[in-house]
């Protein structure tokens, strides 16, 4: 990704794989500069804005990914995971009646959030600790 960036340094897409690749090696400070180029170069990126907002969960800065999930559910109103993301975002901000309402809304619109094992096929850079409000979430929802 380097070197296609040395080529082409307007490649939104050489960013976002390096994101990724930078996300799944723990290395989050420089995922989050390349998720920001990408939206630099593409601002409703779908992609950047979901891999912001984990990065932000996994942080424990609720406020910055639900802004993050707020930009996702505007650009595009029928993706599931912004819903989810905005849900756990609110629930671990203590505004469980609204966390509630964003995931079954998660869930109406993608099967895979009714189970943690589901959800663990999205949520990957911290999974154990998002998982882990996931699966409070679904409690909250059945209890």
């Amino acid at each position: 990704y380097d070197r296609a960036l040395e080529l082409n340094a307007s490649l939104a897409s050489a960013y976002g794989n390096r994101a990724n690749l930078h996300a799944n090696q723990g290395r989050f400070d420089d995922a989050i500069a390349d998720y920001n180029a990408v939206l630099e170069r593409d601002f409703e990126n779908i992609a950047a804005r979901a891999g912001l907002c984990e990065l932000h969960l996994c942080a424990g800065d609720n406020a910055k990914a639900h802004n993050d999930a707020l930009a996702m559910v505007g650009a595009a109103p029928n993706f599931h995971a912004g819903y989810a993301l905005r849900a756990l975002a609110r629930f671990r901000s203590g505004d469980t009646d609204k966390a509630k309402q964003d995931y079954a809304k998660a869930m109406d619109l993608d099967k895979m959030w009714r189970t943690p094992e589901g959800a663990a096929e999205f949520l990957t850079i911290c999974p154990d600790d998002a998982l882990a409000t996931v699966r409070a979430l679904l409690a909250a929802l059945a209890g």
